[in-house]
């Protein structure tokens, strides 16, 4: 059989592993069976027993157990892990005789007992490591009580001696704190010995972070002729004023001062003072910093756009912040409309401030943004940001537009065409217009718009065929660089008109002169210079070149009889070619002017000849 039993009710009963026996009923008596210790764990010991069959069993020690008459007894525990302390002392200090002292130790158990004459007791139990602690007891005859104590660990313990009376100053709680918070520790003390002195005196506990502002001073006033736990309470401390040089997630360490005070009345009633100064290593952490940062400007601008930058702090803490200062630093290549530095003074815990710079944009550029901003927190540090960059902003020039139009569309050669337009946006600047010559060459001219952006060219067309205009602005320190669409034009050659003058009959051989005229139909302007065809019956007899005023002339002789066309071509050298036709008689040559007076005469006696040939034949 495997059974367990307590180590707590073996201690109570002043026995050990060894005393313990399995025991079976058997026959009307109760039979002890082999037993031994197997193992055990923190609260009991583990055994095992042969036994030869099922019966009914009990388990037994095999020591007298002990019976107290009058006292106490108990256990001590950590309070934190619930395991005995080993050790601990226990006194028990009679308040009817002061000078009664009767003192037990804890066992492994933790188990102590106390055999006490009946009367009124302050249990004082005194553990290293762990705050003293005390307890009042009355006991009658005959009564003994239980009374278990559950100790706190100390974080820091003091035992002190004002004159002959000893007793302990302990610090329990949490020896790391976070500024702005407020924390509390308990604070304890203790009187284990009075010393023979006739009472002691606690008048007041300071704890006090000399380096910082924080100091808390707690009233005791409380005394005791016999001892015992005086003084017991947590104490709230704010952690905040002077630390105005701890940064934000910082760690530093610290030195607690923790001062008491109180006096000594001795056996002779002579009152002595009494002070105590000790310190305690505390480690303070500031928060980090509770303030987050969102930030909207535009990614992209033109010069003389003008633009919000914002800027959203909100305090993500739990205590406001105070005194946030904001200060930009102007970017390149803008200017400031308004001032860019303000100050909020005070944000208060998930509110949020916001500050608003607005920029103009003056000069083409890639920029960076960025802000300076200090704020002070609760504890009055000065968390300073400086030159914290956002982004960049880039600044482009502005935007420019050219419109032309041309007028006529369709003109001659020779003739001018007006090509007007505007830049937008409107102003006074220089504007290259682009010629394209049909053969393929370029020309340039420049004007300069007006303010209203308007400008405009007079272009003379000196050549046939397609001309091509577009206009052109050079980019400068503000405004980008812009070409208009093309305007073409068409520059069609100038009509021409010839005219000619010739005899409309001539005589074999005889030299004749063919003239005419070269002139410009629009105009009327004779065009010089220029070579003039004559062409007899479709074949080109002779050319010239027609002069100043644009007249021409040929002298000709044509050796046979006939009728014959005269053509006069101009093939146009840059104008619209022209012709001009005619039509000459060439005849026999003429007789002279003797021949013909003999024909005369021969005609004139025939004449007279039958004139009296008919009077006669009247007569008759």
């Amino acid at each position: 059989i495997t059974f367990w039993v307590m180590k707590e009710w073996l201690a109570i009963h002043g026995a050990t592993k060894d005393d313990v026996v399995m025991l079976r009923y058997h026959g009307g008596e109760w039979l002890r069976l082999p037993t031994k210790a197997i193992g055990e764990n923190i609260t009991h010991f583990e055994f095992t027993a042969e036994t030869p069959s099922f019966s009914i069993f009990a388990i037994a020690i095999t020591v007298p157990v002990r019976v107290m008459e009058t006292g106490v007894e108990g256990y001590v525990f950590d309070n934190a892990t619930g395991k005995p302390i080993k050790g601990v002392r226990i006194i028990a200090l009679s308040k009817v005789i002061t000078s009664v002292r009767t003192e037990a130790t804890t066992d492994d158990m933790g188990h102590y007992s106390l055999s006490l004459t009946p009367g009124s007791y302050v249990l004082v139990v005194l553990a290293n490591g762990y705050a003293d602690v005390s307890a009042e007891v009355s006991l009658a005859l005959g009564e003994v009580k239980r009374v278990d104590f559950k100790l706190e660990k100390a974080l820091a313990e003091f035992s002190e001696d004002w004159y002959g009376v000893k007793f302990e100053i302990a610090i329990l709680g949490n020896l790391t704190w976070k500024i702005g918070d407020n924390t509390s520790i308990k604070a304890s003390v203790t009187v284990g010995d009075t010393g023979g002195n006739q009472k002691i005196e606690f008048r007041q506990l300071t704890l006090e972070l000399a380096e910082a502002n924080v100091k808390v001073s707690v009233p005791i006033n409380l005394a005791t002729s016999i001892g015992g736990t005086v003084f017991s309470k947590p104490i709230s401390i704010e952690v905040l004023d002077g630390f105005d040089l701890h940064a934000p997630g910082e760690t530093k360490g610290y030195s607690l001062q923790v001062i008491l005070e109180g006096s000594v009345i001795d056996k002779f009633s002579i009152e002595w003072p009494g002070s105590t100064f000790k310190t305690v290593s505390v480690s303070i952490y500031a928060p980090e910093s509770p303030v987050s940062v969102e930030f909207t400007a535009p990614s992209k601008v033109k010069i003389g756009d003008e633009f919000d930058v914002k800027f959203r702090f909100r305090n993500e803490g739990k205590h406001p912040i105070s005194d946030l200062r904001v200060s930009l630093s102007l970017p390149f290549g803008t200017s400031a409309i308004g001032p860019i530095e303000t100050t909020v003074k005070v944000v208060n815990p998930k509110e949020a401030a916001e500050a608003v710079f607005r920029l103009r944009a003056e000069n083409a550029t890639t920029s960076l943004i960025t802000v300076t901003y200090s704020y002070r927190t609760l504890w009055g540090y000065v968390v300073l940001e400086p030159l914290k960059t956002l982004r960049s902003i880039t600044i482009t020039k502005i935007p420019v537009s050219l419109t032309i139009s041309a007028e006529p569309r369709e003109v001659t050669v020779g003739e001018e065409v007006v090509v007007k337009g505007s830049i937008s946006p409107a102003m006074s600047k220089t504007i290259e217009l682009v010629i394209k010559r049909p053969d393929g060459t370029t020309d340039t001219q420049t004007t300069t718009s007006t303010p209203d952006g308007s400008f405009g060219f007079r272009i003379k067309l000196d050549k046939e065929g397609e001309w091509s205009f577009t206009a052109r602005f050079a980019e400068d320190l503000t405004h980008e660089e812009a070409v208009s669409q093309s305007v073409n034009i068409v520059a069609l050659p100038v009509k021409t008109v010839l005219t000619i003058q010739a005899p409309s009959m001539v005589s074999v051989g005889e030299e004749f002169v063919v003239s005419g005229k070269l002139t410009r139909l629009d105009t009327g302007a004779g065009l010089a210079g220029k070579k003039v065809e004559l062409y007899i019956n479709s074949s080109k007899t002779s050319e010239t070149t027609s002069n100043a005023t644009g007249d021409y002339s040929f002298k000709i002789r044509i050796e046979s009889i006939g009728k014959y066309t005269l053509r006069v071509y101009f093939s146009g050298d840059g104008f619209l070619p022209s012709e001009v036709v005619t039509t000459v008689v060439v005849e026999a040559p003429k007789a002279s002017a003797i021949t013909w007076s003999v024909v005369v005469i021969v005609l004139g006696v025939l004449g007279l000849g039958i004139g009296l040939y008919m009077y006669r034949r009247r007569r008759l």
